[in-house]
């Protein structure tokens, strides 16, 4: 009996999402990977909000968006709403620079998403960064995106941000 529970436990503890090193200390890198696949495959919207802290902030900076709670980024994102898709299948965006910083539970993320449809309009290519902020458990608090919208004139009326800084 101890032998299965031990076993069983070896399992679950495989199966968490939260990685730790030799020192037992919270690694981000397996997180930052796994956002960065769901968010290239673009297929499956639980597994990415699963990502998230439930007090978890969204700001995108340029757009002048603020997303407070997984129910805000979820409708923000809104992936099942049907109204976007990549041209030529790519992935949702292509990842140009990664780097993490395991102290400050910290990733920064460069990329260009690929140009898609959304609601019937062509756009991207896009730039963009993207900052992201781990809590203790692995998960996001915090996602800043700084996106090269084009053209301007359809993402310019956001409000500014700047006066809100958390």
């Amino acid at each position: 009996m101890t032998r299965c529970f031990a076993i069983f436990i070896g399992l679950f503890l495989v199966g968490c999402k939260s990685t730790f090193d030799q020192n037992n200390t919270l690694t981000i890198k397996p997180q930052v990977e796994q956002f960065i696949s769901i968010y290239q495959a673009r297929v499956d919207f639980d597994a990415f909000l699963k990502l998230y802290a439930d007090s978890a902030q969204l700001e995108d900076l340029v757009y002048g968006h603020h997303a407070l709670g997984k129910s805000e980024i979820a409708a923000f994102y809104n992936w099942n709403g049907g109204n976007f898709k990549v041209i030529d299948d790519l992935k949702t965006f292509e990842l140009i620079n990664l780097l993490v910083d395991e102290q400050q539970r910290h990733a920064l993320i460069t990329g260009r998403f690929n140009e898609f449809i959304y609601h019937g309009q062509n756009l991207g290519p896009w730039r963009f960064v993207m900052t992201l902020q781990f809590n203790e458990k692995g998960l996001i608090t915090h996602q800043q995106d700084w996106i090269n919208y084009t053209p301007k004139s359809d993402f310019m009326t956001g409000k500014n941000l700047n006066k809100t800084i958390p």
